[in-house]
């Protein structure tokens, strides 16, 4: 018997459409957790406010376009999310000595101070969202993420970050 391609190729396309609906719930899912563990220990602090934060302690003195880029968030968007930082003393703003059109964020020290503990809460969320999960499984899951991105970012119409 010759299997049916319509009903084959059927499947193939909603188990894609299914894959990114549960990608984009696991992102949101993701985001409320740590929003909620953050302010559980204290921290009045979001999901994406510590990405960027942790670029910063990464790396400090970044451009707000590097910061955009890296992030995938546009100048309105990285913008607000810096002023927020700045109102809670956990950023600064420097004009860049290279490039005087641009400005450089920096952590403060209160900033910097934020990097064990915070590191602490996304651990344990972590180790959490992943109970039960085969450590295996999660490096299969990983590597097919990286390559459907991959993929994204190269074809037509992706942006390239």
């Amino acid at each position: 018997m010759v299997p049916n391609t319509d009903v084959m190729n059927q499947t193939v396309v909603d188990l894609r459409n299914d894959l990114g609906l549960h990608i984009g719930q696991v992102a949101r899912l993701t985001n409320y957790l740590l929003d909620n563990q953050f302010h559980r220990a204290g921290y009045n602090i979001t999901r994406e406010q510590w990405s960027l934060m942790k670029l910063l302690w990464e790396q400090d003195g970044q451009s707000q376009q590097k910061l955009a880029d890296r992030l995938m968030k546009n100048r309105a968007s990285i913008t607000s999310l810096i002023d927020n930082l700045q109102k809670q003393n956990l950023v600064v703003r420097v004009p860049n000595q290279q490039d005087k059109r641009s400005k450089l964020v920096y952590l403060t020290q209160q900033g910097s101070e934020l990097q064990e503990p915070l590191a602490d809460v996304f651990e344990a969320t972590s180790q959490y969202s992943f109970r039960d999960i085969d450590e295996k499984k999660l490096e299969t899951c990983m590597e097919v993420l990286l390559k459907v991105i991959k993929n994204i970012k190269a074809g037509p119409g992706g942006r390239r970050y």
